[in-house]
């Protein structure tokens, strides 16, 4: 999945290796039962589509292949086109960090739970994270059946920017836990509160 959230209505792109098979997709919000696009894939070909309008929020890109029988799923911010006061922050590095990938093709598995660096972009051979639906999946749940309008972004895409800053909005939400973090995304978190932005 992209760095950093898709804005609503621009194009999303996720390269798909399905073993060179033809596969079908689907786009769903995390806590919606009905998917807002589906479609079909040839081998090789990733899945474009436009990104869903309306408020921001977290989606599932659901994926299978051999009449169902191998499936996984990503998931994908979508970021509205109107900014909201809190700001919900998902933990890629963590989620990407531990996914379990030979990179150097040696044998071992190049995670940041063994000590190893990792790269990006980094493929998703085990879909979701293992924590998913004890953490980030019901607290945007609560957060969209409140109808508590938010911004959504990835620790990946502030540890590659300036954000956060307590002058942008008041409130910053971690979705869960950030295990790994870079020293300077760590130091701007911690501006952030001295300058009065309230973390949770």
């Amino acid at each position: 999945p992209p760095v950093r959230p898709v804005t609503a209505g621009e194009e999303l792109r996720v390269n798909v290796d399905a073993r060179g098979h033809a596969y079908r997709w689907q786009l769903r919000r995390v806590g919606a039962k009905r998917p807002v696009e589906h479609g079909r894939g040839a081998a090789g070909e990733p899945v474009v589509l436009t990104a869903p309008g309306g408020d921001s929020g977290l989606y599932l890109l659901e994926l299978r292949t051999g009449a169902g029988r191998y499936r996984t799923s990503i998931p994908v911010a979508v970021q509205s086109r109107t900014r909201a006061k809190i700001l919900v922050v998902l933990p890629t590095i963590t989620w990407t960090g531990t996914q379990p990938v030979d990179e150097q093709h040696d044998g071992t598995l190049d995670t940041l739970d063994r000590g190893l660096p990792v790269t990006w972009p980094r493929v998703q051979p085990g879909g979701l994270p293992r924590d998913f639906y004890a953490t980030a999946a019901p607290l945007l749940r609560f957060l969209d059946r409140s109808r508590i309008r938010y911004d959504i972004t990835t620790d990946l895409d502030l540890a590659l920017s300036r954000s956060p800053r307590a002058s942008d909005r008041p409130g910053v939400l971690l979705a869960g836990s950030e295990r790994w973090i870079s020293r300077g995304y760590g130091r701007r978190l911690r501006r952030y509160v001295l300058e009065g932005g309230r973390l949770a």
